[in-house]
Parts: structure tokens; sequence; C-alpha cells
């Protein structure tokens, strides 16, 4: 905002100093074992509960202890403020801020406390908490925020002494200052029902393309299509001629028709593909990735789509002295560990690549284009069967010995052209629709600042 004190219709620009009655810094205490009758037990808010504050307000705080001193100076009650002063990252500047209100107190039956990345701020009677709140809300999403931040990349710190002695907000009245407060929130709550919409349709869509994978590689997709055309081929013969044309995969011992679907075989992955893994060149010799010209794939780009680039690159050596190898276009990855959501995860190379050792590769030059769509639809559609299939402790992995033995339900060749070309079109409007979801999802981020813009311009 502003930088200056002038009163214009009498509405003072004041600094956040000089509206703060008293301020200070949070207190993570110590684990929930620790027994001191110095202690007490509280509720702690981290960033975590900033995340849909709106919505969930604090849900889950962090159970701790803290001294019973510190907590007589740290209470939150309603109308204070709590500020982020270290945190963020590289999409995300420091500096949020969420107001403590009545819900908020009466959502825990413990004293609540904010950790020692926030900074507690109690206002003097002339203003408006929330009002206070909604002016400090557009300081930080018109970007004014990042003026007051220091620190790396992934960890920003808010200059705390700087930002409260240079940040200026208009004061009108306190009336009037009721009076925007309570419009914007009224907007807000508009704002963020229609956000909520939007996340409804984002979930039925995900249902919608999960529905359509279940249905292509079971039957039910192509249903109605099959008694039309009463199929009478067999998926035998084109296993059969596959194995023919590519002689790295392991022959099919003995062909199994499903029950349910007769015209469909199942075989294992390693009757279609050679199942092949990367490795990764050791990362202290600079000749492996100095101006390296070869895409090296990781399991964090392996995100259920196709891989057009590679966030590293690695040389021709290293693929000429270590286990490093790199795959033809259209292999399809399989993350086989990784952090959350990671494993499980499939990808398809669109263009020639190597791996790390965390991606298993399936690998089939000679298959024909809808053999090769069919089978990344098969691998899409077994996300969660594929974790389930992971074995380990507290992160579980696949392996190549597991993907290897993996059962895959195989249509003849005409119905495999159909499953695809109806999933293709289907994806097609799910796609459509979900540029939708992100256009209106903009618009709503857009209408919040303009909403705040507006009001403390005087103009709402």
């Amino acid at each position: 905002m502003q930088n200056s004190q002038t009163a214009t219709n009498n509405i003072e620009l004041k600094t956040l100093s000089e509206i703060i009655d008293f301020a200070i810094g949070g207190d993570w205490g110590k684990d929930t074992s620790f027994n001191s009758g110095e202690y007490t037990e509280v509720g702690v808010i981290r960033g975590k509960e900033f995340t849909n504050w709106d919505q969930l307000k604090v849900s889950n705080p962090a159970i701790r202890r803290i001294k019973q001193s510190s907590l007589e100076k740290r209470k939150l009650q309603s109308g204070d403020l709590v500020i982020e002063i270290s945190g963020g990252g590289p999409t995300q500047p420091v500096g949020r801020v969420v107001i403590i209100d009545d819900a908020v107190i009466n959502t825990s039956n413990i004293p609540l406390v904010c950790s020692n990345f926030f900074r507690l701020i109690r206002l003097n009677e002339k203003v408006n908490p929330l009002y206070i709140k909604f002016a400090l809300d557009y300081v930080y999403q018109s970007g004014e925020v990042t003026k007051y931040q220091t620190g790396s990349t992934n960890l920003r710190n808010l200059s705390f002494t700087k930002y409260v002695d240079e940040v200026t907000i208009p004061i009108p009245n306190k009336q009037e200052q009721e009076l925007v407060a309570e419009t914007i929130k009224n907007w807000s709550v508009l704002n963020l029902e229609a956000k909520n919409s939007l996340l409804k349709a984002k979930h039925y869509l995900q249902k919608f393309r999960r529905s359509v994978l279940s249905a292509a590689v079971t039957g039910k997709l192509t249903e109605e299509w099959r008694r039309k055309y009463e199929v009478k081929a067999s998926a035998i013969d084109f296993i059969k001629q596959l194995q023919k044309q590519f002689t790295k995969v392991v022959p099919v011992d003995k062909y199994e028709e499903l029950e349910t679907l007769p015209s469909w075989v199942e075989c294992k992955v390693k009757n279609l593909f050679s199942v092949q893994t990367g490795s990764t060149p050791y990362r202290k010799n600079d000749g492996y990735y100095l101006n390296g010209t070869i895409p090296w794939v990781k399991t964090g780009e392996v995100q259920n789509c196709d891989i057009y680039s590679a966030g590293e690159k690695i040389t021709p050596l290293a693929i000429k002295e270590t286990n490093t190898k790199t795959f033809p276009i259209n292999t399809i990855l399989i993350a086989m560990y990784g952090e959350g959501k990671t494993r499980g995860q499939v990808g398809r190379l669109k263009i020639e690549a190597a791996t790390n050792q965390a991606c298993a590769a399936l690998v089939n030059p000679s298959i024909p284009d809808f053999f090769n769509e069919y089978a990344y639809i098969y691998c899409l559609s077994q996300y969660s069967q594929l974790r389930q299939e992971a074995v380990g402790g507290n992160q579980p992995n696949l392996n190549l010995s597991k993907i290897k033995e993996w059962t895959v339900s195989v249509p003849p060749e005409d119905e495999q052209r159909e499953i695809v070309n109806r999933v293709k079109k289907m994806f097609e409007y799910a796609d459509l629709v979900e540029k939708q979801i992100k256009i209106a999802g903009n618009n709503a981020d857009k209408l919040t600042q303009s909403i705040l813009a507006k009001a403390f311009r005087g103009e709402l």
C-alpha cells in the first residue's frame, strides 16, 4: 500500500506497528511425553493448518506441551491475528495471515498457540481485526509482501520489524472499517462457495476418468460393440504374432481366455514386454552430467501422462560407462518407488530417454501403436492395484519381478482399436471440461484480489 502518512477524507494511513498493542513469536514446545509440572498441554497452529483455513479452521492442531508462563503470554484469543514469518516456497511467499475468531477458539478444548514459525499480533481497540486481516491479505496477494522476504527459495523468512514499520494501512473510522470488513467477508463467502463447487467438479472429473479406464479394461466399455459385431476372433493370435516379432519377451506357457470375456486373454507383462530399468550415474563425476544431451527421467516426472522432457540430462559418456541406457519412444514407465502418490504412477516416453533405477520400463519397439495405447490405458487403470503390490516397511516399493508377473487382460485386435478410440474421445471431453474448470478457478482467484484492491482503494 502507499508508504505515506497523509490523512485524506478522514482516513489516516498508519503503519502496522502503530496499531499493534502486542506481538510475540510462537512456541513449538515439547512432545506430549515430556512430564513436568511447569508444562501444560496446548494445540499448536502450524503451516498445515493455514491450508484451507476458511473451511477447516484448526481441525487438527499439533498437541504439544509448553511452559505455563509461556502460555500466559501466547494463548490465542478471539481477535488475534497470526502471521507466518517463516516458511513459504518457490511459488508461495511467506506472510500469510489468519484471524482467530470465536469459531476457532471453540474448536479446541485445550488452549491454542501458534508455532515458532508464526507471530501473534494483538491490535489496539481503535481498529477492527477483520478489517486489518483483509488489508494484510491485500498486501500479500498484491505481491507487496515480497519486499519484506529474506532467505532461500525453499524457506523464506519475513523481516517482521521492517514489515510492521513500513506496511501502511488506510484507517477510516471504526464503523466504516466494520462495514468494509463485512462486505469483503460476504463476497469472500460467495467466492469460497464457488471455489468449492469447482473442487467438487474436479473431483467428479477424476472419478469419471477412473470409471472410463476401469470400463475399458474390463470389457464394459465395448459390451454393446461386441454384441453388435459378434466378435469371434481371440487375442491369442494377436499375442502369438507379437511374440514372433519381438523375441525378448517370455513365451506364454498356457493361454487362458477370460471366463466372462471368452475372446480376451490373460497373460503377464513379461509375455508382452521386456521389463527393464535404468540407473543413476555417479553423481560426483561431472563428465556424466555437465552439458548433458540425453534426457534422464526420474520417478517424480512419471505423473500419469506422456513425457516430452526431463528435468535433468546426462552425457553419452554416462551411457557408455554405466548401467544407464536409453529407451525408445513410446516406452511405458512405471514408478516403482517414490514419495507420496508417486509409487504406481505411469508415464509414456515421447522422446528417447534414460531413466533412473526407480522406473520400470516396458519395452517392445515392435508393437503396433494401437496396442501401445491399449497397454498404456491398462497401466493407468491399475494404479491402486499396483500400489497394493508394493512390499516393504515404512516406504513400500514395487520391484521388477512383481512388474514382470503382473497380469494384463488383452482383448482381440479390433476391440483394442475400439477401446482406444472410445477412451480417447471421452478423455478429450474430460480435458475440455478440466480447462473450463481451471479458467473458472483462475477467475475466482482474480475476483478475490479485485475485491481487496477495490476495498483498499476506497472503491468498494
